[in-house]
């Protein structure tokens, strides 16, 4: 696998020296596969862009809210797919957010799989003089819509192989979620490597730039952006 593949249309792209006469925040959106290094490489390109005032929203935090369903089902609820994401909502944020207009993103409480009330919301005002001029979003499904496709400014894919994704899905959960490896394993043979195969992997061709999640993050950094700053 290469440290970066470029797809066709880069000399479409506009750079990031535009930005200040925009009067809306700069797109960019990060997808790939569970656990390839999507959070890090947005984590990562905020850090960079710090001058532009970025905000990262992951897709996550659109999950539908699953406070209908009994909490016994809500564990067995497929999370990988493209239909457990509130797209209206998002597509919506974005229009408003084109346009230089507040919106309020949704906080996702992964616990009770529930959104948490709306006055904990996280504001993003890029109509202020002092307001976010990038978002990033980064998530499984962010090229998955054709109109959330048409939006973003900058589409990025971070690819890694199945087993490296699987590794640190055992490792996170575990650590991180109180799970054990078994039910990390069963989730990701029945729902992640399915939902990857038929949602995910099929739409990286419309990523302006593919990195291997598998190398240095810094690498991919410089990758993207010597795309957002071409003279670097």
């Amino acid at each position: 696998m290469s440290d970066c593949q470029r797809n066709g249309g880069l000399s479409q792209l506009p750079v990031f020296s535009y930005l200040e006469d925009m009067n809306r925040p700069y797109l960019i959106g990060i997808s790939g596969c569970s656990c390839s290094g999507k959070t890090s490489v947005a984590l990562g390109l905020a850090k960079r862009l710090d001058d532009f005032r970025p905000v990262v929203v992951p897709l996550d935090s659109y999950y539908f809210d699953l406070e209908h369903i009994p909490e016994e089902e809500r564990a067995r609820y497929n999370f990988d797919h493209p239909g457990a994401i509130d797209f209206e909502m998002f597509e919506n944020h974005l229009v408003k957010l084109l346009e230089g207009k507040d919106v309020l993103v949704p906080v996702y409480d992964y616990e009770s799989h529930t959104r948490v009330p709306q006055g904990e919301w996280i504001p993003v005002r890029p109509g202020q003089e002092e307001g976010e001029r990038v978002m990033i979003v980064e998530g499984l499904h962010v090229f998955y819509s054709p109109a959330v496709r048409e939006m973003l400014d900058l589409k990025i894919f971070v690819e890694v192989s199945k087993a490296v994704s699987l590794n640190r899905r055992v490792e996170r959960d575990v650590r991180e979620r109180g799970r054990t490896p078994e039910a990390v394993v069963q989730q990701f043979q029945r729902h992640v490597v399915p939902m990857y195969d038929e949602y995910v992997e099929p739409v990286k061709e419309f990523a302006d730039l593919v990195v291997d999640g598998e190398r240095p993050l810094e690498e991919s950094l410089r990758a993207v952006l010597a795309l957002v700053y071409p003279q670097e």
